[in-house]
C-alpha cells in the first residue's frame, strides 16, 4: 500500500539523519543527536510534519531507544534489514539514506524485520549472556587443563571432567600447593582408585608445581568461580522473566528430540514469545537462518549459501540437529544418513535443523505434542513417496 506521507531515519552511532517526505513536495531534512533530549526532538518534529511512519534499518543496538520513543507517540516504525535495502534498484549513497529510506516506505518497497516486545528482548539479552558465561567456563576450564598437563598433572587420563567431585578436590589441593602423591590419591573417591589402581593414580599425580604456576591457577579458579556466580545469577532472572505459559512450552520443547532444557530455553527467549508474529513455519525458518537462498539467472534458480538469520538460533538449531541425529534407530538419523550421500554432511545437518525447527513451530503454535518417531517410519515414508511418484509418471 502506497502512502502519501513517509520519513526515513539514517540510524549512526552519534547521529540520526531524519528525511520527512510528502508526496509532491520537497522532502525536510533535519540532524539529531542520539541523546534522550534528541531523540524528544526528533519525535517532534515528526509529529510537526504529520508523519506517521517511519522506517529506519536496525544498525546495531542504536535504533532500540529511537524505536521505543517514537512507537509511544503513536509513530508506526519499521524496521528493516540494512543488506536488503542495500539489494534494492536505484542509487543509495551516505548523503541520500534517510530520503531513499524514506521513498522505499512511501512505495511499499520495504519488508518489516521482525521485534520482540520488552519482555522478550530482556529474555534475549540475559539468554545470550547465560550462554556466553557457559563459554567463558569452559574456556577457563581448558586453561586449567593446559596448565596441569603442563605441570605433568594428568588428571584428565583419570577422570572424564575436571567438574567431577573428584578432578574439583585434586585442582584445589594443587591450587593449594599440595603435590603429594600420597595425599592426592587419598582425596580420589573411592570408584576411581578402584577404577584406575593406586600405581596408575600416584603416576598420573606426580607432576612439577612451581609457585607461579601455582598463582596462575588459583587466578583461573577465581575466574571459573566468577563466571560460575554470574551463570547463576542470570539463570535466578531467567526464571523471573518467564512466564507460566512460556514455562509450558518450554516443557513442551523438552520432549523434542535432542533439545536439552537450557536449549528450550534459548528457542524461547529468541522467538517463543514472539512466535505468533510468523504466519508460516516457513517465514520463522528464514528469520532463524535455516533457509537456503535462491538466485535465479537464465531462467534457471541456483541455490546459494542460506540467508543471513538469528545467528544464536540457528547455533543452537544445529546443536540440536547433531544430538537428533545421534540417536539409535531414531527417525532423524536415518533421515540424516540418507541426506549425506546427495548433499553431505554440513548441508544434511542444516535440512535436518530447518524440518526440527518446523516441528518446533508446530508444537509453539498449537496444542500439538512432539511425537518421536523410529527409522522405520522415514523408510516407510520413504517407499510411499517412491509410489506415489511412480503413480503419477504412470498417469501423465
Amino acid at each position: 500500500m502506497r502512502l502519501d506521507e513517509g520519513g526515513g531515519i539514517d540510524v549512526h552511532k552519534e547521529t540520526f539523519k531524519v528525511a520527512a517526505c510528502h508526496e509532491n513536495e520537497a522532502p525536510q531534512e533535519r540532524t539529531f543527536g542520539t541523546f534522550t533530549k534528541d531523540i524528544y526532538a526528533m519525535r517532534d518534529f515528526l509529529l510537526e510534519q504529520k508523519i506517521k511512519h517511519v522506517v529506519a534499518e536496525s544498525t546495531g543496538v542504536y535504533w532500540k531507544p529511537m524505536y521505543r520513543i517514537l512507537s509511544a507517540a503513536g509513530i508506526e516504525v519499521s524496521i528493516v534489514n540494512p543488506t536488503r535495502v542495500k539489494q534494492m534498484p536505484m542509487e543509495k549513497t551516505d548523503k541520500k539514506d534517510a530520503r531513499w529510506l524514506a521513498k522505499l516506505l512511501m512505495n511499499d518497497m520495504i519488508k518489516k524485520s521482525f521485534v520482540p516486545d520488552e519482555q522478550q528482548e530482556q529474555l534475549r539479552e540475559f539468554s545470550r549472556m547465560h550462554t556466553k558465561y557457559i563459554r567463558q567456563m569452559t574456556r577457563v576450564k581448558n586453561q586449567v587443563v593446559r596448565l596441569l598437563e603442563s605441570c605433568n598433572f594428568k588428571i584428565r587420563s583419570i577422570v572424564s571432567d575436571i567438574s567431577t567431585q573428584t578432578a574439583q578436590k585434586l585442582i584445589n589441593a594443587i591450587s593449594n600447593g599440595q603435590t603429594d602423591t600420597d595425599l592426592l590419591i587419598a582425596l580420589c573417591h573411592h570408584s576411581v582408585r578402584k577404577r584406575q589402581g593406586d600405581e596408575r593414580l600416584k603416576l598420573a599425580l606426580e607432576g612439577r608445581f612451581t609457585k607461579y604456576m601455582q598463582q596462575q591457577l588459583r587466578m583461573l579458579l577465581d575466574d571459573l568461580h566468577y563466571f560460575e556466580k554470574q551463570k547463576m545469577q542470570t539463570e535466578n532472572v531467567l526464571k523471573e522473566l518467564f512466564t507460566n505459559e512460556q514455562m509450558e512450552k518450554i516443557k513442551k520443547l523438552d520432549e523434542v528430540e535432542g533439545v536439552s532444557q537450557q536449549q528450550a530455553e534459548i528457542i524461547m527467549a529468541e522467538i517463543g514469545a514472539g512466535i505468533d508474529s510468523f504466519s508460516q513455519a516457513d517465514q520463522a525458518a528464514k528469520y532463524a537462518g535455516l533457509t537456503a537462498g535462491q538466485r535465479e539467472t537464465a531462467d534457471q534458480q541456483k541455490p546459494v549459501r542460506a540467508v543471513p538469520g538469528n545467528k544464536h538460533l540457528r547455533v543452537v538449531m544445529v546443536q540440536i540437529a547433531w544430538s537428533a541425529v545421534k540417536v539409535k534407530n531414531g527417525y532423524w538419523k536415518a533421515e540424516y544418513q540418507h541426506l549425506k550421500k546427495r548433499i553431505g554432511a554440513k548441508k544434511a545437518i542444516l535440512a535436518i535443523a530447518r524440518k526440527m525447527f518446523k516441528a518446533i513451530y508446530k508444537v509453539l503454535t498449537t496444542e500439538h505434542r512432539y511425537e518421536k518417531w523410529d527409522a522405520k517410519k522415514f523408510y516407510d515414508n520413504r517407499i510411499k513417496t517412491i509410489e506415489f511418484k511412480k503413480r503419477l509418471s504412470i498417469a501423465g
